[in-house]
């Protein structure tokens, strides 16, 4: 993802690894400064699941 953005925030994406959940980076042609926001959660929460990573890629 960080080759897709300009240099000029390279050090805004070096935190994408740290964002916890319900955090986001928010960067593009209509925002001024890239912002770090934080969502609210789903009342009521969704009934899914993250996929089993290893053993899909198997």
């Amino acid at each position: 993802m960080k080759r897709l953005l300009p240099d000029l925030i390279g050090p805004v994406t070096d935190s994408l690894s740290t964002l916890k959940e319900g955090e986001a980076i928010i960067i593009g042609d209509s925002i001024i400064m890239a912002s770090l926001v934080t969502t609210d959660r789903f009342n009521p929460q969704p009934s899914s699941n993250d996929i089993a990573y290893l053993s899909e890629w198997k």
